[in-house]
């Protein structure tokens, strides 16, 4: 789905999005299996030469848990507020510059998704499993008691 950023007018407005397909063609990670639900609204606004796109979405998605590489269904939340621009002068950290007229909606959902889903992902109440010899440790540094040097 992509917005016109000039198409946004003083009153703005709100989209619908419910587009799985897209975000699965966007899919490059390993952990995720695939997108099975993302829906929601998307509020439009524009603020004097700067757009705010302000997502509300729920998310399911089937990753593969870092503990048992199984997989499993994760839900998340999406509340978050981007800002774009075509004046190159308004351009600056929380501002995102766009010398295209055209917004790719579905990127930014993605983009979100993505950092919001933690590095060790792991289905609630899996425990990490940890061979011998890792189990016979307390420390980190108790394994360089062997060390002979």
């Amino acid at each position: 789905m992509k917005i016109s950023l000039s198409g946004v007018s003083e009153k703005g407005s709100n989209r619908n999005y419910n587009n799985v397909e897209a975000l699965n063609k966007l899919n490059c990670c390993e952990y995720i299996k695939s997108f099975d639900k993302c829906v929601g609204t998307i509020k439009l606004s524009n603020l004097a030469n700067i757009i705010s796109f302000k997502y509300d979405l729920d998310v399911e998605l089937t990753v593969i848990s870092a503990y048992t590489n199984k997989p499993f269904t994760y839900k998340l939340k999406i509340d978050d507020e981007i800002f774009y621009t075509s004046h190159k002068e308004y351009d600056s950290e929380e501002v995102f510059y766009s010398s295209k007229d055209r917004i790719d909606v579905d990127q930014d959902v993605y983009s979100l998704i993505i950092t919001l889903i933690p590095c060790n992902v792991h289905d609630e109440g899996e425990q990490p499993h940890l061979n011998e010899e890792e189990e016979s440790y307390s420390s980190p540094f108790d394994c360089l008691k062997n060390l002979e040097l």
